[in-house]
């Protein structure tokens, strides 16, 4: 991190840039750096990201800073646009985000108060940003033209394929290193990305790969991954697992989630629970072992960026519980047997 935090250092009288590095480089790590460093300056900092438990996450660790170096605010981009006031139908689709809700969120935004806006603007997972989106947060700014934008991303994550950073213009710096995941995962990863990042060497075991039977339905495929999540329980302990889903949500998930969403946040960084979220969900977190559990794909989703997320949230162990054909479908059909030559393993296991 030191070494990434020395790119800061070079870039300090720049008022934009476009931070971009393969998953595990310390993007989130060096946006919070780069906020520290702004309230230094007296700044007021909003930080804005896609995910609802990135945000919540950093809202809990940016609690124990010194008071004069915390983040005025940290919000989603959607929870802060209806903060200022954007009116939302009950049902709002990613569509109406992307155009009614982003384009009135800039209207209010630069109408507002100057006391309500800020000097800096920072954004993580910002290739999950839509066009719009940036007009919106442009007008955050209390000087448009000159304020400070700072953003992280990665374009081998854009599940959701919006245009992310593309067309700002931003200078953009590389992070090369991947800081994160033990050697399997990082070599296994960087075989479904074109922004592939050297690995530092982490020791860690090879992946796992939990067959599950090609005729299996969504609660067996559940089934077999909690098999998996109660042999690992008293190897890593609950508060170092995460169980993720590629589509539909786990059963733990859903009724802990629907029934209070700020205490299913808090088992994120709580040291007593497995985390159950989706891999979408998940973006810009990880555990030391993560269970990733192919129970198939939403139709707006790039299914092979969706696995290389899911991969990476693992630091030290990932098992992946799926169906042979889906690997490797996601794979590019490489047959399972070659699957040596990638650091998927040899652990397979068929789950009857």
């Amino acid at each position: 991190m030191r070494e990434n935090a020395k790119l800061l250092d070079f870039v300090v009288e720049m008022n934009r840039f476009d931070v971009r590095g393969a998953a595990g480089t310390g993007k989130t790590a060096l946006a919070l750096e780069q906020a520290k460093r702004l309230k230094k300056q007296g700044k007021r900092v909003v930080f804005l990201c896609y995910s609802r438990a990135l945000a919540a996450f950093i809202r809990h660790e940016i609690e124990s800073w010194d008071k004069s170096q915390r983040i005025d605010v940290v919000r989603t981009f959607h929870s802060l646009a209806t903060e200022w006031g954007v009116k939302l139908p009950e049902a709002p689709d990613n569509e109406y985000f992307d155009s009614t809700a982003s384009t009135e969120f800039a209207k209010l935004a630069s109408a507002a108060n100057i006391d309500n806006k800020f000097d800096a603007v920072i954004v993580d997972e910002a290739q999950d940003f839509g066009d719009t989106w940036w007009t919106a947060a442009q007008a955050l700014l209390k000087d448009p033209i000159n304020g400070g934008i700072f953003v992280f991303g990665d374009t081998g994550q854009g599940i959701f394929g919006r245009t992310g950073t593309k067309d700002l213009g931003f200078a953009p710096l590389r992070l090369h290193t991947n800081l994160r995941n033990a050697q399997p995962i990082a070599d296994a990863s960087n075989l479904l990305t074109n922004t592939p990042a050297d690995s530092i060497g982490l020791p860690g075991p090879e992946i796992r790969f939990i067959q599950i039977p090609e005729d299996a339905d969504d609660k067996e495929i559940i089934y077999a991954a909690d098999d998996m999540v109660e042999y690992l329980r008293d190897v890593y302990g609950p508060e170092h697992i995460a169980l993720l889903t590629t589509k539909s949500r786990h059963p733990m998930h859903s009724e802990h989630a629907d029934r209070d969403m700020d205490s299913y946040l808090k088992t994120i960084w709580g040291n007593e629970e497995i985390f159950y979220g989706t891999v979408s969900g998940f973006k810009g977190l990880d555990r030391n072992c993560v269970i990733l559990t192919i129970n198939g794909f939403h139709d707006e989703v790039n299914q092979r960026e969706l696995l290389y997320v899911g991969m990476t949230r693992a630091k030290d162990y990932l098992v992946i519980a799926a169906k042979k054909t889906d690997v490797e479908y996601l794979l590019s059909a490489r047959p399972m047997n070659d699957l040596n030559a990638s650091p998927i393993s040899t652990q397979s296991k068929e789950v009857k």
